[in-house]
């Protein structure tokens, strides 16, 4: 435990961790304060309380300035409740970007809330981001380079009012950085739900594939090496693997791995490699883990882990530097436990039987950290605590006890900062408090 925030058994409630050049950024609820540590409890302050909400969605850019929304109450009135507007800080001081929402209302209706709600933040350059907000225009995309006059709203997609004159929302989701632009799904009420890209310009925000109408609900944007992948829905063939290179005629089904109205419904999209990892389901195998190199030849289940129609279930896919996926998946003879692939059947392992035989250890929050795997997971032994991978059943271990017995720490939050780990746990005696351990290999 770096320090007992507040002192004795109370909770810190610390949430939104985020490394930013060598110290950790995070929010303590409690307190609705913006928080900076290097790991130390001596180096560990308070950089600013907010009004109500507490900071979320901390963002670094490459300028070591980090964007995020939190409360801000000071033009309105006492009366009326905060809103969560856009701030930045350079881990030292914090401060209000721009109130974007400026206080709006409704039409007649000043009961709702007053936010912008900053949120979606992704860095296309140096100091500036794109994101989501919200104003009289609904909640469309904006920009922002950290400077009042360089915060604006980069188009107004749906360009439409409700005839009590709200405005209709674009409500751009799914941002997702590729090259220098901003992938994202964005609705219309002329074309629904479709994929659109900006490069922060007006006209450079176009929409990418219109399906006439009829939304495709992009999900699961994942850049691999400049090549947009994504989940997306369409008539005949229901929901399958697309990709795109940012143009209406490079937009296409990668496969049609199952035919049909729900069709293969591809999820857990993530890139090692260069090489495109995710689950799906066909009729024959279950939900499996499958892969694309951008191809339909190339897009093959990678292992029927748990073989027959029944699902090995894959969750929590995680790229690693070490070349494995690392997963959670159940093969019909241990619980669920930890697995790895390097995109071979035969390199499709268990890693660990963490909780041995039938039970299930259920792994979550997996991170990857130089080729280091960290995780929760449960077993007779331990409740919820922290454990750490490096890819095989010796290296495979709990490596702090932090509430020992069957309580359970319950760690959550990891984040990398200074050659070590963050995150939030329990203790007997101290509630949920920021914790740190060095990353040893």
């Amino acid at each position: 435990m770096i320090a007992d925030i507040p002192p004795g058994d109370a909770s810190a409630y610390v949430t939104t961790m985020v490394g930013m050049r060598g110290r950790l950024l995070y929010s303590w609820n409690n307190e609705r304060a913006l928080m900076v540590s290097d790991g130390t409890a001596a180096g560990t302050r308070m950089i600013r309380r907010f009004e109500s909400p507490t900071p979320r969605y901390i963002t670094p850019s490459a300028s070591g300035i980090a964007f995020f929304s939190a409360g801000y109450n000071t033009h309105r009135s006492q009366s009326e409740e905060s809103g969560s507007e856009l701030w930045a800080t350079n881990g030292s001081t914090a401060r209000l970007v721009r109130d974007i929402s400026k206080g709006y209302c409704a039409p007649d209706d000043c009961t709702g809330d007053p936010s912008s709600n900053p949120h979606g933040f992704v860095a296309i350059g140096p100091s500036e981001v794109v994101f989501a907000a919200r104003n009289y225009n609904g909640t469309e995309l904006w920009k922002s380079n950290g400077t009042w006059a360089g915060t604006v709203m980069v188009r107004n997609i749906a360009a439409a009012v409700t005839s009590e004159g709200f405005g209709i929302s674009s409500d751009p989701t799914d941002l997702t950085r590729v090259g220098s632009e901003a992938f994202f799904s964005a609705y219309t009420p002329a074309n629904g739900r479709e994929l659109w890209k900006s490069n922060a310009t007006t006209v450079g925000t176009v929409v990418v594939h219109d399906r006439a109408g009829a939304s495709s609900n992009p999900g699961w944007l994942t850049d691999v090496n400049g090549t947009l992948y994504f989940a997306a829905t369409a008539n005949q063939i229901g929901r399958q693997l697309w990709k795109s290179n940012g143009t209406a005629a490079g937009t296409e089904v990668v496969r049609s791995i199952q035919r049909g109205a729900g069709g293969a419904m591809p999820t857990g999209l993530v890139n090692e490699r260069g090489t495109l990892f995710f689950t799906a389901v066909d009729a024959v195998h279950g939900r499996e883990l499958w892969k694309s190199n951008g191809t339909a030849a190339g897009t093959v289940m990678v292992k029927d882990i748990r073989p027959g129609p029944q699902s090995s279930g894959p969750l929590h896919l995680t790229a690693s530097a070490d070349g494995n996926v690392y997963f959670t998946a159940t093969d019909g003879v241990y619980g669920r436990e930890l697995w790895k692939s390097n995109g071979t059947a035969a390199g499709t392992v268990l890693v660990n039987d963490i909780a041995p035989g039938a039970p299930a250890s259920n792994p979550y929050d997996l991170h990857s950290y130089s080729g280091h795997l960290i995780f929760t997971a449960v077993n007779a032994y331990h409740n919820a605590e922290p454990w750490t991978s490096g890819g095989t059943t010796a290296t495979t271990s709990v490596f702090a006890e932090i509430y020992p017995g069957w309580t359970g720490s319950y760690p959550n939050g990891y984040a990398y900062a200074n050659n070590s780990v963050f995150f939030s746990a329990v203790d007997n005696g101290h509630g949920r408090e920021l914790w740190v351990a060095p990353i040893t290999k």
